[in-house]
């Protein structure tokens, strides 16, 4: 269980916050995401840009974003992320966000927001995939393909070798996040299309909807970078 300090100027953040999030909800949207398998505890519906309009008023703020992240509210999670400063979570704090993550819009939102800022990314790529929770395996294909040119080579080596071996999933997030990840490889050059493909031709299946799904996404993305 996390404990988190209070203070008199943090609760009236929270409570503003809250005030802000019930003006702003959105039932029609709640109904579509939970229609769509976008699940959270609780959740206003409230559109993500009215959300970063919210989160601009705090600024940056660790305890907030602490806070709030702990409150398990779909909108405070995601506005947690957009305040947390980069510098200021620990990788210990990082793993436990990540942990948290349980649907698609909750990884992007993260990566997007915050893990793709830390410095210590490339750990949390590898914790990700190394993972047996589907959302955080996609959250770490996902991170892999926003820092594609900024991991090193060896985490580079193993996302590819990660990525053909659970290429034969059926879970469509995660073979969409792997197409998307070696997509975006492919643009490190010639050698690493080499290696992708010779890895296709080793692992891949014709008869696997997935492995058929992410060798078309790459074929495609070969072409567009040879235009």
């Amino acid at each position: 269980m996390s404990f988190l300090l209070t203070n008199s100027q943090l609760d009236q953040k929270i409570v503003e916050i809250k005030r802000k999030i019930h003006l702003s909800m959105n039932g029609v949207t709640a109904d579509h995401m939970r229609d769509n398998g976008v699940f959270y505890k609780k959740s206003f519906g409230v559109a993500i840009p009215r959300i970063r309009e919210i989160a601009k008023d705090y600024g940056s703020d660790h305890d907030l974003a602490q806070r709030l992240w702990h409150l398990n509210i779909r909108e405070t999670m995601i506005m947690a992320t957009l305040i947390q400063p980069a510098d200021k979570l620990q990788s210990d704090a990082a793993l436990k966000w990540l942990n948290g993550v349980d649907n698609i819009e909750l990884a992007e939102q993260t990566v997007m927001n915050i893990f793709s800022k830390l410095p210590y990314a490339d750990s949390l790529i590898t914790e990700s995939l190394s993972s047996d929770k589907i959302w955080i395996q996609v959250a770490g294909f996902m991170l892999a393909a926003r820092n594609y040119s900024n991991s090193s080579e060896n985490i580079r080596g193993k996302v590819l070798e990660t990525a053909l071996q659970k290429s034969n999933t059926d879970e469509f997030h995660l073979y969409r996040s792997i197409a998307v990840c070696l997509g975006r490889y492919c643009r490190l050059g010639v050698e690493m299309q080499r290696r992708i493909q010779d890895g296709i031709k080793l692992h891949f299946s014709d008869k696997n909807v997935a492995q058929l799904y992410i060798k078309e996404e790459i074929s495609q993305e070969i072409l567009f970078l040879k235009e």
